[in-house]
């Protein structure tokens, strides 16, 4: 009978966790966009702000990182309030490049934010980098 009582105490704390993390469109939008930087400067430019800001954001250090994918260690599997990431650098074969985070946590309700909060905020932050490097690019 405890234990039965006790699932559905950590049940119904779980739901009223997520309750909080409603789902708002225009966030939903924002991070759903995809992120493209243009030509090699942008792009290193956009990848780069993107390491910092794992590295920074994540409870979990690094595992994995080349020119395309940055991994931390973490989550799947574990529960955890804490976020750890993938990120991706995907040429599109016209100049362009998409940037994509996949954010994981262990306990969506045990998370301060959303992945959709995650995600916006990082693209928020390498959106800025792509503008900085272009607004530094000399003009000819």
């Amino acid at each position: 009978m405890r234990t039965s009582a006790m699932v559905a105490a950590l049940l119904a704390a779980a739901l009223a966790a997520c309750a909080t993390h409603e789902l708002d469109p225009e966030l939903k939008a924002e991070a759903e966009k995809p992120l493209i930087c243009s030509g090699a400067e942008q792009c290193t430019a956009a990848w780069r702000a993107g390491q910092v800001w794992v590295a920074t954001h994540s409870g979990y250090k690094v595992q994995t990182v080349s020119d395309s994918i940055l991994q931390t260690y973490g989550p799947p599997g574990a529960i955890s309030s804490t976020y750890a990431y993938e990120l991706l650098r995907m040429p599109q074969g016209d100049g362009t490049e998409r940037i994509v985070i996949k954010p994981f946590c262990g306990s969506i309700p045990l998370c301060s934010a959303s992945p959709l909060e995650v995600a916006v905020d990082f693209k928020r932050t390498v959106t800025n980098a792509i503008g900085r490097s272009t607004a530094a690019a000399p003009t000819q």
